[in-house]
């Protein structure tokens, strides 16, 4: 697994002009900070660094309930509030990078592969644990993209080497997946039946979110794990994720 250097903003920032970056990979949450202005002000003194390119980690829930498959181009119309956020950050980004510097914002699908990701594949080994049921809207008909964290890392360590990167990418496996397709991999997995809560209440996601990789796929030489088997190596390295509790 790759390693990289993480500080805190306040470290960041309190290091000034001393440093000088070639990439800043910029993974925030608008949405959890005190205020817009704040978070604005700080991705502002990010030009102090003199990068070469900044790289935003966005999210391809910055298209809402838009036509299928999106792409690049697509219009960003958000109907949840973290993609609210992210297009947010988009903008904050495009406002405050320099003209010296290149901004490659990447549109990245459902991450999971963390144990403490507020996912739906979390929720779902969690309601397990507990035995829980899991709340689906349409039946587990909502469509989704997901990548691996793995594959995610993988994918940006890549991205690294390159010159010049899209100034937007849409990053996810190619394979999209339905919710209740998911959860059956995942009983698969831990030899469990899952039971399925239809509920109308809002849940606060998109319908569906099924994105356009075509760009990705050319521009890189890279494959992403199947669903299945990424699920089965992300529950082995942690099997206390569905352990009795």
């Amino acid at each position: 697994m790759h390693k990289v250097p993480v500080i805190s903003r306040e470290e960041m920032l309190g290091l000034g002009s001393r440093l000088k970056a070639k990439n800043i990979i910029v993974s925030t949450r608008a949405d959890k900070w005190e205020s817009t202005d704040e978070y604005e002000n700080a991705i502002s003194k990010l030009p102090m660094f003199h990068p070469k390119r900044i790289i935003l980690l966005s999210s391809v829930s910055v298209y809402g309930d838009n036509k299928l498959p999106r792409n690049e181009d697509a219009e960003l119309v958000p109907v949840t509030k973290y993609g609210r956020s992210k297009v947010f950050e988009e903008q904050v980004l495009l406002r405050n990078n320099p003209e010296s510097c290149e901004l490659s914002i990447l549109r990245i699908s459902n991450v999971f592969g963390h144990r403490f990701f507020d996912d739906f594949v979390n929720h779902v080994f969690l309601s397990a644990k507990m035995n829980d049921s899991v709340r689906l809207i349409d039946q587990g008909r909502t469509t989704r993209n997901f990548i691996w964290l793995k594959d995610l890392v993988n994918i940006l360590f890549k991205l690294l080497n390159f010159n010049k990167l899209p100034k937007y990418l849409n990053v996810g496996c190619s394979t999209s997946i339905n919710l209740q397709s998911l959860i059956l991999e995942i009983e698969l997995i831990l030899e469990k039946r899952i039971t399925i809560e239809e509920t109308n209440g809002y849940l606060d996601i998109a319908a569906n979110s099924i994105i356009d990789t075509r760009q990705m796929n050319k521009l890189l030489n890279y494959k992403n794990t199947e669903i299945a088997l990424a699920l089965q190596n992300y529950f082995s390295e942690n099997p206390d994720l569905a352990s009795s509790s």
